[in-house]
This record gives structure tokens, C-alpha cells and sequence, in this order.
């Protein structure tokens, strides 16, 4: 590791080794990661480098307040502006959940034809996992 750094023209960091951890792009599931990280800072006594686009999130409030400028002084135009852009903005973000929806219900259903011809504890796991993805969309 030390070879890398120097490589790259960073000198007596004393990085032994690093770790990667990339987080869920859904904002519904980020808090998972960030309750893991937590608890792993009682036990890491090492420096931590965090990187990442964390405006992603913190950009919603920014779009609402730059779309109802864009609609000012008109209040309907205003909402119009803000229902517009916060649709852009859920489709970019979470994609179509309409969708995702419709392919999770046929996975869904997939799993449960197979396990009507094999009972097994693999297909009962990944029917378990489809229903609670499936059941995160619709909250």
C-alpha cells in the first residue's frame, strides 16, 4: 500500500491499509450503512477518510426552494414548478418504482412456484428478501 501512495506523490502517510464501503444510493436504506458506521467507531481506533456525494440528499430541500423561485411571484405556478421538479427529481434519484414494483412482484411470484414444486430453505430465504425489498418500495 505504501508503494501506491508513493506513486502517487503522497509520502510518509503511514496508510497501512484501507477499507471501501459504498452506500446504498436509495435514501430510504443509507441509514442502514450509517448505524453500521456508528457502531463500528467504538471498536476503529485509526484515522477515517470518508468520501462521497452526501449533497444528493441534503439537495432536496435546495430543489423545492429552486423551483418555487422559478414560479414566483404566481403561487400556482410556484407548486406547478415544485411538483415538476420534485418528479425529476424521484425519477433520477429512485427510478421508476413503478417498475420495480411490477418486477419485483414477478420475481415474487417466480419463487413461489418453485417452492410449490421444492420446498427448500435457499427459495424461503429469497422469498423472504424479495417481500421486504418489495414491502421498502411501497413505504
Amino acid at each position: 500500500m505504501k508503494k501506491f501512495w508513493n506513486k502517487l506523490g503522497y509520502f510518509g502517510l503511514g496508510i497501512s491499509e484501507a477499507k471501501a464501503v459504498y452506500g446504498s444510493p436509495h435514501f430510504h436504506q443509507r441509514h442502514l450503512l450509517w448505524d453500521h458506521l456508528s457502531s463500528l467507531s467504538s471498536i476503529v481506533s485509526e484515522p477515517w477518510l470518508v468520501l462521497g456525494d452526501f449533497n444528493q440528499v441534503l439537495c432536496q430541500e435546495k430543489i423545492v426552494e429552486e423551483a418555487w423561485r422559478k414560479g414566483s411571484p404566481c403561487v400556482v405556478r410556484g407548486l406547478k414548478e415544485v411538483q415538476y421538479d420534485a418528479t425529476k427529481f424521484n425519477k433520477e434519484v429512485f427510478g421508476n418504482i413503478f417498475v420495480r414494483k411490477r418486477k419485483l412482484e414477478w420475481e415474487i411470484s417466480k419463487v413461489q412456484q418453485l417452492l410449490t414444486e421444492n420446498d427448500s430453505k435457499d427459495l424461503r430465504q429469497k422469498e423472504n428478501d424479495l417481500q421486504k425489498e418489495f414491502n421498502t418500495i411501497l413505504l
